[in-house]
């Protein structure tokens, strides 16, 4: 399900980029899920039918290099589903303009690499007391927090 608010996203975002003469090429998609990023930098076929007609999608409208990671800390989208009543949020100025640093030139705006991790050598490990499913790489390090989608047209 994290992939949907990445394709409603693009899809709003091909709408207006459409009515407003905009060129897709010139916006730049921010998100707060690991899990998405690493799917969009990855190659669709490797995944299930689900995700992959999803990542199939976004591959087809934008470029991996479109996608970059902000934190959670600083994802608006974020605000209004942790609980922040609309008063709070009419007066939080990073509901109306985004993270602070989105005010910058795109040159200095943070960049976080990623490291993509060849399918083969990743393994999915079965927690059977919680019932829950771990990912570990080969270098055995956590990774992947869920949650919502910013996204800035430039």
């Amino acid at each position: 399900m994290e992939l949907l608010p990445a394709v409603l996203g693009l899809t709003l975002t091909l709408a207006i980029c459409s009515s407003l003469k905009i060129n897709i090429h010139q916006c730049i998609f921010w998100s707060d899920s690991m899990i998405v990023l690493y799917w969009i930098h990855s190659q669709s076929r490797k995944y299930k039918t689900f995700v992959a007609n999803r990542v199939g999608f976004i591959h087809s409208h934008t470029s991996p290099s479109q996608r970059r990671y902000v934190s959670t800390k600083e994802n608006p989208a974020d605000l209004a589903s942790r609980g922040t009543s609309i008063t709070e949020l009419a007066g939080n100025p990073k509901w109306w303009h985004g993270p602070d640093f989105i005010e910058n030139i795109p040159e200095i705006w943070p960049e976080h690499k990623m490291e993509i991790y060849d399918v083969a050598k990743v393994e999915i490990i079965r927690k059977s007391a919680y019932n829950s499913y771990v990912t570990l790489s080969e270098n055995n390090d956590f990774r992947l927090e869920p949650t919502g989608t910013l996204i800035g047209i430039f």
